[in-house]
């Protein structure tokens, strides 16, 4: 677990960022059960648990379950009453076929994840129990300004109670926690890629911000995230940054969805029960920012300058310009960028687990000039 205590009660009181997120992982983790039963053996899965269905990476899982045959139903967990109409939404902004979600294979459940039964009714949760064969989690928060600790009742218990029910389910389903490559940066670039692991301790947690949080980068973008807001806070400066401290390793949201499916039925097709796995899903083809830049430039019609003086332009954004300026809100998150030292400073992933879950990871090629122009169409 890693996480920002900057803003968070961590800080306030002076203690150390590894004994807070020790204490708190010792807390959600320290009575889990054993696994008393063996894991019975499906060829592919029938029934899947998808949260976050809504979101962006998470509508685009929804679609590719609803086109795979061998899925029979898909539980879609959301906090929200009116889950199904922010569907409806969310698939029409996303050009998703909205007809998809006439059909019964899925079925939209309101709930709390922070609650024993996930709050639901117990004769629902028998259900899940008896016909789950995965859990795929995907409602993690994102966001570069928020403590650790506001995190602990509905994500940190929630992914515990989610925990719970994979343990205990009949057909013991598998678990896919979608996490954020935060949790990646603080790794020393001196040791090397970042492996496909859970990593040591030893690793100092993030203070804030990351690099590229979520790879989520297909047919359509969060206006919130952000690459979108850069943009758009690119036009309204009329400027833009040359170099962003990182290379370019996105991997189109659309696509991911689908590497995402094959990894799960890579998962269930074996028979043989193995602990927790971690597979980064980042572009193996890498590229530069600055390859890409000239498409935005011409776009948006800004004029290149250095990261630096970009940060330090949004910094003194007033109140008059920061509706029009969305990166003003990621400031924190776009100084730490600023503080790289060159494109070739961003480390590298292994992604040898990926390759060999998906075709469609191996398949993947560089960000180009024509995604970048889909994105900004979007």
């Amino acid at each position: 677990m890693k996480g920002n205590v900057n803003n968070g009660e961590a800080e306030d009181r002076g203690e150390d960022v590894q004994a807070t997120l020790k204490h708190i992982t010792n807390k959600y983790t320290n009575s889990l059960p054993k696994v008393e039963h063996q894991t019975i053996y499906v060829p592919a899965p029938s029934n899947i648990i998808l949260t976050g269905s809504t979101g962006s990476l998470g509508s685009y899982l929804l679609d590719v379950l609803f086109l795979e045959p061998s899925i029979k139903k898909v539980y879609c967990l959301n906090r929200s009453s009116d889950a199904f109409e922010r569907q409806i939404f969310s698939f029409h902004d996303r050009q998703v076929n909205v007809k998809l979600l006439l059909s019964p294979k899925a079925e939209f459940l309101t709930t709390n994840l922070g609650g024993k039964t996930l709050g639901l009714s117990q004769s629902k949760y028998n259900e899940l129990l008896n016909k789950t064969d995965a859990i795929v989690h995907n409602a993690w928060k994102v966001d570069f300004n928020l403590s650790v600790h506001s995190f602990k009742k509905d994500h940190i218990r929630g992914t515990r109670n989610l925990l719970n029910l994979s343990i205990s389910s009949r057909k013991a389903a598998h678990m896919y926690f979608i996490s954020s490559i935060a949790t990646t940066s603080s790794w020393d670039p001196s040791r090397g890629k970042i492996p496909e692991d859970i990593l040591p301790d030893t690793v100092e947690p993030p203070l804030q911000g990351s690099r590229d949080q979520q790879q989520k980068s297909g047919g359509y973008w969060n206006p919130d995230e952000w690459f979108p807001s850069l943009v758009s806070t690119s036009k309204s400066m009329c400027s833009i940054p040359k170099w962003l401290g990182m290379l370019v390793e996105w991997i189109p949201v659309n696509t991911l969805a689908q590497v995402v499916l094959e990894i799960i039925q890579c998962g269930k097709d074996s028979k043989k029960s193995i602990p927790a796995s971690v597979i980064n899903l980042v572009n193996p083809t890498r590229t530069t920012w600055a390859t890409l830049l000239p498409t935005i430039q011409r776009r948006i019609g800004a004029n290149p300058v250095s990261l630096q003086s970009w940060v330090r332009a949004l910094g003194e954004t007033d109140a008059v310009n920061v509706g029009n300026r969305p990166a003003y809100k990621l400031l924190s998150f776009y100084e730490r960028l600023a503080r790289s030292n060159s494109d070739d400073s961003s480390p590298q992933f292994e992604t040898n687990k990926a390759s060999a879950a998906s075709p469609t990871f191996r398949a993947l090629g560089p960000i180009d000039s024509s995604l970048v122009h889909t994105w900004l169409d979007k």
